[in-house]
Parts: structure tokens; sequence; C-alpha cells
């Protein structure tokens, strides 16, 4: 079985791979857009407000990965071997979302004297973390269907 999933996947990913980047690349783009917009303008208006947690900052390297993320994606489409250097950024990206997390969890002060941008930290985790869980599931069912037939299961 195990011969036939190595064919399975020499033979599916390669044929996948570039289009389903593409789409990916496409679906973030329409999906962070209107979210780097906000972030930009509620970082603007709450710039110089001070806050006992360094939620500025969270934001502002919030909005940098986003878009060397798109940029990572972009230049995949070009130079394959890119996608290593995203599974390096990717890995940076969870735990700085884990410490804004934690940051949010653990202010004091943030949510009554910066309240939007302690909203905005909160709903950028949690987008975050909706989307980490959306894409485990794709991945997982979609590892499911390809891999399916080669282990002489039925797809459907």
């Amino acid at each position: 079985h195990i011969r036939n999933i190595t064919l399975a996947h020499n033979q599916i990913v390669p044929k996948m791979g570039k289009g389903l980047n593409i789409v990916l690349v496409v679906v973030y783009l329409i999906l962070a857009s209107p979210l780097i917009v906000a972030e930009i303008v509620i970082l603007a208006r709450n710039n110089h407000n001070p806050c006992d947690k360094p939620l500025q900052t969270f934001i502002l390297v919030a909005i940098i990965t986003q878009g060397v993320a798109v940029l990572i994606g972009i230049i995949s489409f070009f130079v394959p071997k890119v996608t290593a250097v995203l599974g390096v950024f990717c890995i940076f990206f969870i735990v700085w979302m884990s410490l804004g997390a934690s940051w949010i969890a653990q202010t004091n002060d943030c949510s009554t004297l910066v309240p939007e941008l302690y909203k905005m930290s909160l709903s950028v985790v949690i987008i975050f973390l909706s989307f980490t869980g959306i894409g485990f599931c794709i991945v997982c069912c979609g590892a499911c269907l390809y891999y399916l037939p080669a282990l002489g299961l039925p797809a459907h």
C-alpha cells in the first residue's frame, strides 16, 4: 500500500501544485486585503495611545507578515523552491500570533484606553485561528480524497 500511495502522490501533486497555489494566493489576496487595510487604518488612528502591552507592534508585524506571505506566494509561481521559505515563515507567523494572543489575554488597560486597537488585535488572532483550522481541515480532507483510491478504498 505504501508503494501505491507514493505513486499516487508522484502523479497527483505535480499536476495540482501550480493551479492550487494560484487559487490559494488569489483567495488569500481577496480575504486578506480588507483586513490589511483595516489594520493600517486602526494602527494609524491609535499610533500614539499608551497601552500596557505592545499591541501596536503586534499589528505592525502582522501587517508586514501578511504582505510578505503574499509576496512569497506570488514569487513561488516563478521559483517553486520558495515554498520551503514559506514553511519557515508560517512557523514565525504562528509564534507571533501566539504571542499576540498572550498579550491580548494579559492586558489590563488596552481594552479601555485603545478599544479599536484592542478589538483589531483580537480580531486578527481570531481570524488567524479560524483560517488555520479551516486550512487544516482542507488539507486533511484533500489528502484523504487523493490517497483513498491509492489504498484501494472508494473515495466517495
